[in-house]
């Protein structure tokens, strides 16, 4: 299935936030990305790391 990042974007940001359970259950599911999205966030988590 093919979906825009903003159509799911809120509500997996508010199951994040919520700490909702189901999202485990997903931590197996592969998705696919576009390799500008992906560089982004490779970068993000290089900058942003704890």
């Amino acid at each position: 299935m093919t979906i825009r990042l903003g159509q799911i974007f809120p509500a997996l940001l508010d199951a994040l936030a919520s700490g909702r359970s189901f999202l485990d259950d997903f931590d197996d599911e592969s998705i696919e990305v576009s390799e500008d999205l992906y560089e982004v966030l490779l970068a993000y988590q290089h900058f942003h790391q704890e």
